[in-house]
């Protein structure tokens, strides 16, 4: 009997529960935050499942087989389904079966009075649950734990059954849970409020409003409106609501306030509304201060659930992207950024859901079809247990940033051309081709300005993206008030900006081109001289309607100066070079001068008596030494300088040749001797060239006509090989040669490997030479430059314990043929050109070379040499020293020689026939095509001709030309004496195969006949 009446006792209190109105208040609540048309809660009691109450779904008794309330309860723990199905694991025979629900979701809630019972929510659609709906399922069911404390002590309250006052029954439950709650009969109209909605509306606890219009008068003006239209709706339709709205107290304090409303229905009508109320002002004051934060800032701020689906979306993404909220709202929050950019986004977003903070650099898409470039930073948003639920985006445009660094990236690699003296027109593309790589879709192009007959026309230089048939149509635009952006700018001499050229009137004339070739767009900049003349303009073109902003106006600024700089340095080297000959131009017509004055010395001296002679001498002597040093001081003493080194230089060692070969020539002279003879009659001439070689040097230097490579090469190998060359010397004389390299010299750098050996061996040489005793230290040093650190210097150090200089010696060392005092050059010997030439190939190479010294105790030179370290730092190999010359190889066939020094026929036919050729010989040209087209015509032509470039009657080049045109096909080598790289060219042009430089090196002179004889006879035997 008391099992009996247990389990009679849970039937009542379970279905207590499913009448109690404030518990149906709640579960109305838990559908309207689930946005679930079902819900409800399940008490487990005796084996069965109880529903109640319940919204969308007839409750009652039903068994616990196949109900997911019943996994729920037993298992403690929250399920989730988006595939229900009438059996197995999803299954539900009631929630599936009758009220076709397809998703599910339950949570466990812990009471005192049931012990665990389920709250939950469903739908007709499949869907998955959002973390957001979930959260507010719990909070929901963790207040229906409250209430159902409450339920069950009026129960017990009340053993004997007898039905529950309903006001009674409101007030206790709208006390414990802290949600008022209201009811409005449908007849009559009443309206009933808990004294927690009394409470909230700040009124008496015995006031009553006595109608709907009473009620509705607390909120003010558009929300008095709504609550009525949606009561109005709910007794017409049967249909529920939730809303939050303004209120006003009956104190006149304004709060916030949240209404939901179910709807009691019988026979199909509706006869009364139920509904809960509560005081959300403190919720929605932390909402707007969070809600003005995010929309204050510039900042895109972006709250999205786990899987990245938007909940809030701050105004500055609609600004900076031009998506609106509800756009967003549909799709997920990575769908905004490039699909390239996916995978950073997905690592961001797992980084984030485990807990950490995280942060990238992304590209966005705009709504109008481009991108932004947005520092993204990603921060977890904890729910009320620990777990992730949502991530709270923070984005800052970083679009200006991305495109100031790389336009200085691009800035310093246009600066480092300038620098290294790269051609104008690839400075200009390179300039053009930066500009439209920072700024996708633009069209940039460079007009260069002339003066013609008192007008500006600029001419087109520059604009490889343009079309060329706009590029032809701008080429020779005249400035003027209307002549486009370009032709305005360099007119008026400021910046033009065009933002629809379709309607701009200065740009009527071109106007069908433009729409051909889609260019809305034109920004122009001039640019200037330093003494303010226009040099041209620099433009930017775009295929859409618009005005720069501020980055893009210093971007046009910036491109215009390093287009006016390029030219100023361009122009400044040209000046430079043609100072330079100018400079060797006066030095010639002094010479020719000084020539002239001594001819007619020599006239008046022959004709005029001794006394009247040296009188007359005396007068010109004085004339000629005034009129000397006014053009000495022109041209920095070269006559003099020139006259008396080269005397000396070029007499010492042709003393000795001259001697020498008259000693062999001399009977007398014994035979042993003849080849220490032989030896210094080399030596000496050897010198000579040595000289010879300098002049031609500092005179290419001095015209311009030196060039400078910019290679890759390894610095230490170079000078390695120098010490390989200075190692002989310097143990000749009995001193110390040391190298030493710093830590800092790279592998590899780009610059001139030739002219960084011709320095070294000049600053060693040098410094071996004034050294009698001690040592000479050579150290090489690398140095960084601290604003491009890809740029830096070379430094060369070169210590000696000599005989030192004086200040004043230190003066005028680097002057052309000069040298400390006449008593140095008597005793030491040398031209005085090498650290002339060594300075001046220093500064070509974009450095100097400095001098210290203290007479008597030694002297230091220092060169600096600007240079790059190579991108790709490897070591690069360079042989040390010279190879072995190649055995000499006998030399079989017919040569025709054309030469008309008797001593260099001799010579040269001597050489020939000791190889073994047969050797013909001519004196011009002339006599060279004879010989040779009669050997042609007889059968038997000749296998190589040797022709030298100089002759009488007919020059080589000439001879040649005439030989090549009549079908000769046989090689042709020039003998020439001047080694100038445009005379090698025009030697090769006139028809010559190859060139033989005079003075004659013997193993390469034999060398290159042996090869163009074996050539031509390969040749001749396959034509056979």
């Amino acid at each position: 009997m008391q099992a009996q009446n247990g389990d009679q006792n849970s039937k009542r209190r379970c279905e207590a529960l499913a009448s109690d109105r404030s518990l149906s208040a709640l579960i109305s609540a838990l559908a309207a935050a689930a946005n679930a048309p079902i819900a409800g809660l399940s008490v487990s009691s005796g084996g069965r499942l109880h529903c109640g109450p319940v919204t969308g779904l007839e409750g009652g008794w039903r068994s616990t087989k196949s109900a997911l309330c019943a996994r729920v309860i037993r298992q403690r723990k929250s399920i989730t389904t988006s595939s229900m199905t009438l059996t197995g694991p999803a299954g539900d025979k009631v929630l599936h079966g009758r009220a076709r629900a397809r998703s599910y979701l339950g949570i466990p809630v812990d009471t005192d009075s049931f012990g665990v019972v389920c709250a939950f929510v469903a739908d007709t659609r499949a869907r998955k649950w959002k973390a957001s709906e979930i959260s507010a399922v719990e909070r929901i069911a963790g207040s229906l734990s409250s209430q159902i404390g409450t339920t069950s002590a009026l129960i017990r309250h009340n053993p004997a059954g007898e039905l529950l006052d309903p006001d009674e029954f409101i007030e206790c439950t709208s006390r414990l849970a802290r949600v008022g709650t209201w009811s409005l009969d449908a007849a009559s109209g009443e309206v009933r409020w808990s004294d927690e909605v009394k409470r909230i509306h700040e009124v008496p606890l015995d006031f009553d409003p006595s109608s709907l219009n009473e009620a509705a008068d607390f909120y003010p003006g558009e929300a008095g409106v709504t609550i009525r239209a949606l009561v109005a709706r709910a007794l017409e339709r049967g249909e529920g609501y939730e809303i939050e709205l303004p209120l006003i107290t009956a104190r006149g304090r304004r709060i916030w306030v949240r209404s939901i409303c179910i709807c009691v229905v019988h026979n199909g009508k509706c006869t009364a509304l139920r509904g809960v109320f509560q005081d959300i002002t403190a919720r929605r004051v932390a909402e707007e201060r969070y809600r003005l934060l995010a929309e204050s800032t510039d900042d895109l701020v972006t709250l999205t659930e786990r899987c990245g689906m938007p909940i809030y979306v701050s105004p500055s993404v609609e600004r900076a992207l031009g998506w609106t909220s509800d756009e967003l709202s549909h799709s997920s929050w990575k769908s905004c950024f490039l699909s390239d950019d996916h995978e950073a986004f997905q690592r961001i977003q797992q980084r984030t859901l485990a807990g950490d903070r995280a942060h990238a650099r992304l590209r966005a898409k705009t709504k109008s079809g481009g991108f932004v470039w947005l520092d993204v930073r990603a921060a977890p948003v904890a729910g009320a247990r620990g777990e992730i639920e949502h991530i709270a985006w923070a984005c800052r445009d970083a679009t200006q940033q991305i495109f100031v660094e790389d336009w200085q990236r691009e800035r310093i690699g246009i600066l480092e051309m300038l620098l290294t003296g790269a051609p104008l027109q690839a400075t200009f593309d390179r300039l053009v081709r930066s500009i439209e790589a920072i700024k996708p879709g633009a069209l940039a192009s460079i007009l260069l300005a002339e003066e013609r007959e008192g007008q500006i026309v600029l001419r087109d230089a520059a604009g490889a993206s343009l079309a060329l048939e706009y590029r032809a149509a701008s080429d020779g635009l005249l400035a003027g008030p209307t002549a486009g952006s370009c032709g305005v700018a360099a007119h008026e001499r400021r910046r033009v900006i065009s933002a629809d050229l379709w309607s701009d009137p200065n740009w009527e004339p071109p106007r069908d081109l433009l729409k051909k070739l889609g260019l809305r767009s034109c920004w122009s900049e001039p640019f200037f001289a330093s003494d303010g003349t226009v040099l041209g303009t620099f433009a930017i073109y775009g295929t859409k309607p618009g005005a720069p902003d501020e980055p893009e106006i210093h971007l046009i600024s910036e491109a215009a100066k390093l287009c006016a700089l390029a030219i100023e340095r361009c122009r400044s080297d040209e000046a430079i070079r043609a100072g330079v000959c100018d400079l060797a131009s006066a030095r010639d017509a002094l010479e020719a001068h000084g020539r002239e004055l001594l001819r007619r010395n020599e006239e008046l001296a022959n004709s005029i008596s001794e006394s009247e002679r040296l009188r007359r001498q005396a007068e010109l002597d004085s004339i000629v030494a005034q009129e000397l040093r006014r053009r000495a001081d022109e041209a920095n003493r070269a006559k003099s300088d020139f006259l008396a080194n080269m005397s000396h230089e070029i007499r010492t060692p042709m003393t000795s040749i001259l001697g020498f070969a008259d000693l062999l020539a001399d009977s007398e002279t014994r035979p042993e001797n003849n080849a220490e003879f032989v030896r210094a009659i080399h030596r000496n001439a050897e010198h000579l060239l040595t000289v010879i070689n300098d002049i031609l040097d500092i005179s290419k230097i001095e015209s311009g006509r030196v060039s400078i490579e910019r290679i890759e090469c390894s610095p230490t190998t170079i000078i390695h090989d120098v010490a390989s060359l200075m190692t002989g010397p310097a143990a000749e004389k009995g001193i110390g040669l040391e190298f030493a390299f710093a830590d800092s010299v790279p592998p590899t750098v780009v610059t001139d490997p030739t002219r960084l050996r011709q320095i070294a061996i000049n600053l060693v040489g040098n410094a071996i030479k004034f050294t009698e005793k001690g040592r000479v230290r050579v150290l090489l040093e690398y140095e960084p430059d601290a604003m491009l650190p890809p740029l830096g210097a070379l430094i060369l150090r070169v210590q000696d314990t000599g005989i030192g200089l004086s200040t004043e010696q230190l003066s005028g060392l680097f002057e052309a043929f000069s040298q400390a005092d006449p008593s140095t050059t008597r005793k030491f010997g040398g031209s005085g050109l090498g650290l002339a030439i060594s300075r001046r190939l220093a500064r070509l190479l974009g450095g100097d070379i400095s001098a210290t010294s203290t007479p008597g105790r030694g002297s230091e030179f220092v060169a600096r040499l600007k240079c790059r370290i190579a991108e790709a730092n490897h070591s690069i190999e360079q042989g040390i020293g010279s190879p072995n010359p190649p055995a000499t190889q006998a030399i079989s066939g017919r040569i025709l020689l054309a030469e008309d020094g008797p001593d260099n026929q001799r010579l040269i036919v001597h050489l020939l026939q000791q190889a073994g050729a047969e050797v013909e010989t001519v004196t011009n040209g002339n006599l060279c095509i004879k010989r040779c087209f009669e050997r042609v015509n007889a059968g038997n032509p000749y296998d190589l001709i040797l022709m030298d470039m100089q002759m009488p009657v007919k020059d080589g080049y000439e001879t040649t030309r005439e030989i090549r045109a009549a079908g000769y096909t046989r090689p042709i080598v020039a003998l020439t004496a001047n080694i100038l790289t445009e005379q090698r060219r025009r030697a090769i042009e006139s028809g010559c195969n190859d060139m033989i430089e005079k003075p004659i090196d013997r193993q390469r002179f034999l060398r290159v006949c042996r090869e163009w004889m074996s050539v031509s006879q390969t040749e001749s035997r396959a034509a056979a």
